[in-house]
């Protein structure tokens, strides 16, 4: 998780961002289908912040929408 965290505040390289976001995806979507059992990941993922990187991605929006943002959404 903290390579997560890291990788999405790498605001130089949109294409990683892009890449961690979908991968994060792929793992929440996972994790989503035995939610008590991921319990553990779904902690790292507040502890880490992941939320607030989103947040910010999304409060990133300033005259278009680009392909990170609807990847966030």
């Amino acid at each position: 998780m903290p390579t997560f965290a890291q990788l999405l505040k790498d605001t130089v390289n949109k294409q990683n961002q892009l890449n961690t976001l979908k991968a994060l995806g792929c793992f929440i979507c996972q994790a989503c289908v035995v939610p008590v059992r991921m319990s553990n990941f779904f902690k790292e993922m507040i502890d880490n912040d992941i939320v607030g990187d989103l947040v910010a991605i999304l409060a990133s929006v300033a005259s278009q929408v680009t392909a990170l943002h609807l990847t966030a959404v």
